[in-house]
């Protein structure tokens, strides 16, 4: 529930305008998931492309956690509840 209210927080200020770093200190890549997710929430591009945009590259995250995420914020946006 954390980083999905993270990914909503920033797809919030992605849309009105605001300036925003999204940083992780925990070093697993956390940044790069929420930033990609919000991202994807507010364009039509799909998230694993925009995950390789906010990496820069290749993205080197916990597949689990963009798996989760994705489950997730992508879910509860269609109107399905996230389980």
């Amino acid at each position: 529930w954390c980083v999905v209210s993270a990914v909503r927080a920033v797809e919030s200020l992605v849309r009105f305008d605001v300036p925003t770093l999204v940083a992780c200190d925990g070093g697993m890549s956390r940044s790069l998931v929420v930033a990609a997710a919000a991202l994807t929430l507010v364009t039509t591009r799909p998230p694993d492309e925009l995950l390789a945009v906010a990496a820069g590259g290749a993205a080197d995250v916990h597949p689990r956690l963009w798996d989760d995420v994705k489950r997730f914020v992508f879910e509860t946006q269609n109107g399905n509840e996230a389980r």
